[in-house]
């Protein structure tokens, strides 16, 4: 897959980050980014995408209970 072809999804930074944090961080970008792609063409479940969030972002069920409770992470 190109990575034009990627859909945006956000990346952490800090200002003292190091450059092997910051190439961490980029890894996680494109795997959860790759992963909305195919969850959106279908080819992996919304369970798997969650699974992906989960290992490379956030707890996913964590950020529905604070939604829930009106905290925004953006």
């Amino acid at each position: 897959m190109e990575l034009n072809r990627l859909l945006a999804t956000p990346i952490l930074w800090t200002p003292n980050m190091e450059s092997s944090q910051w190439e961490s961080e980029v890894q996680k970008m494109v795997e959860r980014s790759r992963a909305t792609n195919d969850m959106l063409a279908g080819k992996i479940s919304f369970d798997d995408f969650c699974e992906v969030l989960n290992d490379s972002y956030i707890d996913v069920d964590a950020c529905l209970d604070d939604w829930e409770r009106g905290i925004s992470y953006l």
